[in-house]
Formats: C-alpha cells, sequence, structure tokens
C-alpha cells in the first residue's frame, strides 16, 4: 500500500515518503485484493496521503496505512554537524534462519537475517512490489522490531496491530539494519517495541509499534507436550492456508520437530496466527467450542 503511495508521488508532486503508519484491522484472505487511495491534504510541502485495502467484494477493510511526503528543501543551519559513521558489512555476521512456529513459509523466508551486536540486518531475497519506494523497501524489515527484542522468547503470542516508520533519509543498498528494544506490561497484556533503522552507512529514521501479549492455546490437557502451539485452521473458516479439512493442533517440540493433531469435538482451540501477523481473531469452527 505504501508502494502504491510513493508510485504515485512523482506525477502529483507529493514529494518523498518520509513516514508511514499503518493499522492491520483484520486478517487478509488469500484473494483478490483491492486498493483505495484518498489524499487527505497535498498542494504544499507536506501531503498526507491514505491508502486502505480490501478483499474485492467485501466491505470491511484489512489493513490502513496513512502517508506523510514532503518536497525536499535544502536548509542552512550555521553550527549543525551532522553525525558520520564507519560502514558496516553486514555480510561478516553470522546468519540466523528463524523458522515459523507453524512450519510453513512466512516472511521471513523472504529475507536474508544477520545479527551483529546489537543491530539485526536484513536484506530481501526478492523485491515483493516491483520498483518499490525507499520507504516501502524499509517496511518489511522493520515490521520484526518488536520480536528481534522481546524480553523472553516463545512465552507468549505478542502481535503488532499497528506499525510507525520514520525516515530522515533513503537507505542506501539492499541492507537494513535494527537496533530493537521492547517493554511488556503482563498485568494488562500489553507491549511496545521501537528501534533505530539504520543502512551500511549509519542511521536512516525510526520504528515504533504497539503489541497485544496473548497466551498460546493450551494443548487440551494432552500430556508429555512441552514447546509452542498452534492451531491451524482451514481457508474456509477464515481464509488462511488450507491444511486438508480437517482443523488440526500445529505443533514444533523443543526439538524442533513439527507434527499436526486433529482438533476433536469438544476441543477448546483459539486462532493463533501471531507469527504471521494476524491479531484478535478467534474461529467459530461448527462443533468446536472456543475458548
Amino acid at each position: 500500500m505504501t508502494a502504491e503511495v510513493e508510485a504515485m508521488a512523482g506525477p502529483r508532486n507529493w514529494g518523498t515518503a518520509i513516514s508511514a503508519s499503518a493499522w492491520f484491522l483484520r486478517p487478509t484472505p488469500m484473494a483478490e485484493l483491492r486498493t483505495q487511495v484518498a489524499a487527505v491534504t497535498e498542494g504544499g510541502r507536506v501531503s498526507v496521503v491514505d491508502n486502505t485495502l480490501w478483499p474485492v467484494g467485501e466491505e470491511q477493510p484489512c489493513a490502513t496505512v496513512r502517508v506523510t511526503l514532503s518536497r525536499e528543501r535544502a536548509v542552512e543551519i550555521p553550527g549543525f554537524r551532522g553525525s558520520a559513521a564507519d560502514p558496516v558489512d553486514p555480510m561478516r555476521f553470522p546468519l540466523r534462519s528463524p523458522h515459523a512456529v507453524h512450519g510453513r513459509s512466512w516472511f521471513m523466508d523472504a529475507m536474508e537475517a544477520r545479527a551483529g551486536g546489537d543491530v539485526a540486518w536484513f536484506r530481501m531475497h526478492h523485491s515483493v512490489v516491483a520498483d518499490a519506494g525507499p520507504l516501502a523497501r524499509v517496511l518489511g524489515p522493520a515490521d520484526w522490531t518488536h520480536g528481534i527484542a522481546r524480553p523472553v522468547q516463545n512465552v507468549v503470542a505478542d502481535p503488532n496491530p499497528n506499525l510507525a516508520v520514520q525516515l530522515f533519509r533513503p537507505p542506501r543498498g539492499a541492507w537494513i539494519g535494527i537496533r530493537a528494544e521492547a517493554r511488556w506490561r503482563p498485568e494488562a497484556g500489553l507491549g511496545v517495541g521501537s528501534g533505530v533503522l539504520l543502512d551500511i552507512d549509519g542511521e536512516i529514521g525510526r520504528v515504533s509499534m504497539s503489541v497485544i501479549l496473548v497466551p498460546f492455546p493450551s494443548t487440551g490437557g494432552r500430556p508429555g507436550f512441552r514447546g509452542r502451539l498452534t492451531l491451524i485452521i482451514p481457508s474456509t473458516v477464515c481464509g488462511i492456508t488450507k491444511i486438508g479439512r480437517q482443523p488440526c493442533f500445529g505443533r514444533r517440540d523443543l526439538n524442533g520437530r513439527w507434527s499436526q493433531t486433529p482438533i476433536q469435538v469438544g476441543d477448546h482451540v483459539a486462532l493463533l496466527i501471531a507469527e504471521i501477523g494476524f491479531y484478535g481473531s478467534r474461529a467459530r469452527c461448527p462443533a468446536f467450542r472456543t475458548g
């Protein structure tokens, strides 16, 4: 959605996209989608443009983004000295290959990830959107900010219902770095993630997001399981990837082995798809109770 706004910026004389604030309103189905761009204000030094995403034929949107753009103008500031940093080569840092808890493909598979000191580095294997602008290229890696710096790993789901990114210069090269931090407030089930965005030459902006802490579903009383638990629901129920006709508990044990167990009538289940960016959803399956 941000890439679409950036593509329109030149012909509309909006300037450079300097920030994007996105809200993820509900799961996005694997279906034909449509967008609608609306200029909130344009014509001056700053333009503000909204873009909203819907499945074709539905009235409820899945996501919306507000992009701020500005026409660049040089300003002389006596006494100002910009900061300088030595270029960084992320290739010298160890490769990270995190896997999705649901055992299937996820957005991280589209990126090369490396960790060096307090910075996580990401480089896209392929362009998600052809000819994406600088801001759109940053958003994918930036969305992982909270997951990089969780206070505790693999104990609760922690989807972010929003994402805000500000850039003061476009990134140079393919690598995007994030120096991330996160804070949790378990008594309220809330958290926040934020970070400094970098390229190989230094800082380029900031990122922040709210976080909703959600307990993993219980194993339904099945003994002997330790690890993370995800519920996979057929696409006919909620637009998620279909795995046969039978809803299953998908589970990865501490040794990384993945297995699926069919859900029995009367099991308490909850839709948990935090790893692919969904939140706050609850499946209503015939013959199954939710809890």
